[in-house]
């Protein structure tokens, strides 16, 4: 019952995106579709996002690392259809289907059938830190899955500069795939889709810093 406060509030400040979600179920999708439209009526562009961070709350995961595609693909589905612009993917269960070494090659043939079936360009991939884990080889992960134009969630500003260098394949994994698609004499057709090495063999894992002055965790 505070939606108009909520609006007039948000437009005060400078807000232009508002993100809906129904992870409690507290919405049909008719009054989903209601509320979204009253927001797209006062002018914001509106995301919905599916997936929630722990597996026992997310009807969408069927373990920590497996989603239930169906599942994925109708919620998102609902959301579009409720009037949503762009649909997020949450970042705790996208990051287990990645896998944290990129390990998990059922979890990225998960993501890559919900892609195919809802069109990358209506998603946001949201990639998170993860126990002293940064976000760079999920990122390059989908970097190399999507193309340089993936829409990734939760870059900060501080995040830009690193991000940017993986979209044009010169930081980091997957191993500086435009210099070596380069040298490889150009073998696939977009840079991004040259093969991603052996990471069990040639990723050596960063190390954490604490503060400024200290040594790696």
């Amino acid at each position: 019952g505070k939606l108009d406060a909520m609006v007039q509030r948000a437009k005060a400040i400078g807000v232009n995106v508002v993100e809906v979600e129904n992870h409690l179920g507290a919405f049909s999708l008719e009054r989903l579709k209601e509320e979204i439209r009253n927001l797209k009526g006062e002018g914001f562009q509106v995301v919905g996002e599916v997936g929630a961070k722990w597996t026992e709350d997310d009807e969408t995961r069927m373990a920590q690392g497996l989603c239930d595609p169906k599942k994925v693909i109708l919620a998102m589905e609902q959301l579009l259809e409720a009037g949503a612009d762009e649909v997020v993917w949450d970042a705790y269960p996208l990051r287990a289907l990645i896998g944290n070494q990129l390990e998990n090659e059922a979890g990225q043939e998960q993501i890559r059938q919900v892609a195919k079936a809802i069109g990358q360009e209506r998603m946001v991939f949201e990639v998170s830190n993860a126990r002293g884990r940064g976000k760079s080889m999920q990122r390059a992960w989908l970097v190399h899955e999507f193309g340089p134009d993936v829409n990734v969630g939760n870059a900060h500003p501080g995040d830009v500069s690193e991000l940017e260098t993986i979209r044009r394949g010169i930081y980091y994994d997957p191993a500086w795939p435009y210099i070596r698609w380069h040298k490889n004499n150009k073998p696939t057709k977009n840079w991004w889709g040259i093969e991603m090495p052996d990471y069990d063999l040639d990723i050596e894992p960063r190390p954490v810093w604490k503060y400024a002055g200290e040594g790696p965790l």
